[in-house]
């Protein structure tokens, strides 16, 4: 589980989200419409000539990595931050649910009717 949050947007659109990826070699990203994230499993200059081949001129995407990574000539950094994570590795003592009766008055008032 560790390694999928460290490169999250590669695991979602490597996975669960694969459906939405636009991928070419070693890059993916999430259709511009849908999300900027991009993503490469690992950040080398190839994995950036294929991101290029997925982002248009002037267009921005983000990075959501465990570490910062050197951008190559070409591409510009507009902003960065740190972020962070927070990990629960402690088992959690579930609280049963409490079933609602606010709805049971409709329920009354339609069988009243019937």
């Amino acid at each position: 589980m560790l390694d999928s949050l460290d490169n999250p947007i590669w695991s979602a659109l490597t996975t669960e989200h694969q459906h939405l990826a636009r991928s070419h070699g070693l890059a993916r990203r999430y259709p511009p419409d849908v999300s900027p994230f991009a993503a490469f499993l690992h950040p080398t200059e190839d994995a950036f000539v294929d991101l290029q081949r997925l982002v248009s001129p002037g267009e921005h995407v983000a990075f959501f990595t465990a570490s910062p990574f050197d951008v190559p000539a070409g591409w510009q950094v507009d902003r960065s931050r740190w972020i962070d994570q927070m990990i629960c590795e402690a088992p959690l003592d579930l609280v049963q649910p409490v079933r609602s009766t606010a709805g049971s008055h409709v329920a009354d008032a339609r069988a009243k009717l019937d």
